[in-house]
């Protein structure tokens, strides 16, 4: 059964201890992992000591053995990179070398050409190096989901966190003068009963035009269903009537789902920034093709800001730039104090190719 606290949002007590337990569940199995990556070595070990062993002993004949320590050699070196290669390959040298100098009087031991051994010894460190490096892309690779990871969880709590404050301070103080007006209704007179009656039924569509307007916020319908200009063109009935928009020739074109959301989530929280803190009494909103893609830009005559003096945090710039950055675009900010904002999203030709190839 699915916890009705996540339904809404809200974090369940028990997700720490869950936490824990995944936390713990990992460290076992990176624990796992080394002790399994050790005894590999070992094992790797012991085999080139006995193939070492079975040269000085004459088992087999030094040139076929030679050729098998060279790939046990070359094995660790893939495996465990260089500074585990590198000390390898300097037992070997000098056990080999060893050999090589003992006499051969008396057929004591079969001769070994060692004149392939520098060649083997830089074919093992070149391997040695290709896994060092293939395993710090991979640890970069990570390191970069990690924080790709972590900014979405941020950008999700700061959008639920403004869910809940518009829930707040718009739906929620409506209807809490909803239910002081009822209950003014039923303890006045006729006349008293009849203006809060009225009254009531005004705040009643005022909640209902927010709870409306919260859930275009949350997830525009006509964005999903008419694509990207369409949902844009919505944007002109923003209370006070400031907002125009203009869709130009060949720009009213399908994304895909996330591009067409991330685009519009941009304007939508740049249009937001004009309304309630540049004090903006006009916003133009444009949507254009050019030859590289798609050019969103949303302009206002705001009072703007000096972006060293603002938090871009408050303003969510930097949640806009990785929205932007998500989609493979591109987000320029101008503004100065006193000058308006200008912000442009240039969407590259290959999002819209995705979604024709799609």
């Amino acid at each position: 059964m699915t916890n009705p606290l996540h339904s809404v949002g809200v974090a369940s007590p028990l997700e720490p201890a869950v936490l824990d337990d995944r936390s713990a569940l990992r460290t076992v199995r990176k624990r796992l992992d080394q002790i399994g990556q050790r005894r590999l070595l070992i094992v790797l070990d012991l085999a080139a000591i006995l193939v070492v062993a079975a040269t000085f002993a004459q088992v087999g004949p030094p040139e076929f053995l030679f050729h098998v320590i060279f790939v046990i050699l070359t094995v660790e070196a893939f495996i465990f990179g260089r500074r585990i290669c590198l000390q390898r390959l300097a037992a070997v040298s000098v056990a080999l070398l060893y050999y090589a100098s003992l006499p051969l009087n008396g057929a004591v031991v079969q001769p070994l050409d060692l004149t392939e051994w520098p060649l083997m010894f830089a074919i093992a460190v070149l391997v040695a190096w290709m896994a060092d490096r293939e395993q710090s892309v991979g640890r970069r690779y990570a390191g970069l989901y990690r924080e790709t990871r972590d900014r979405l969880v941020r950008a999700q709590e700061e959008e639920r966190g403004r869910i809940a404050r518009d829930l707040h301070d718009g739906i929620g103080q409506t209807l809490a003068a909803l239910t002081l007006t009822l209950d003014a209704a039923s303890t006045g007179s006729e006349t008293e009963t009849a203006i809060a009656v009225d009254r009531s039924r005004e705040l009643a569509r005022e909640a209902l035009a927010d709870t409306r307007l919260a859930a275009e916020r949350i997830r525009p319908r006509r964005l999903a269903e008419r694509g990207l200009a369409s949902a844009l063109r919505a944007m002109t009935s923003t209370p006070g009537g400031q907002v125009a928009v203009e869709i130009g020739p060949g720009a009213d074109v399908r994304l895909p789902a996330e591009a067409e959301l991330d685009t519009y989530r941009i304007a939508q929280e740049a249009v937001r920034n004009a309304i309630q803190h540049a004090s903006a009494g006009r916003i133009a909103v444009s949507l254009a093709r050019t030859v590289s893609g798609l050019r969103l830009e949303i302009v206002d005559d705001g009072i703007g800001f000096d972006r060293t003096a603002v938090d871009p945090q408050r303003l969510g710039i930097i949640g806009m730039s990785e929205r932007a950055d998500a989609i493979g675009g591109e987000l320029r900010v101008d503004t100065a104090a006193g000058q308006g904002t200008r912000i442009t999203l240039t969407i590259p030709a290959g999002v819209l190719n995705a979604e024709a190839e799609a």
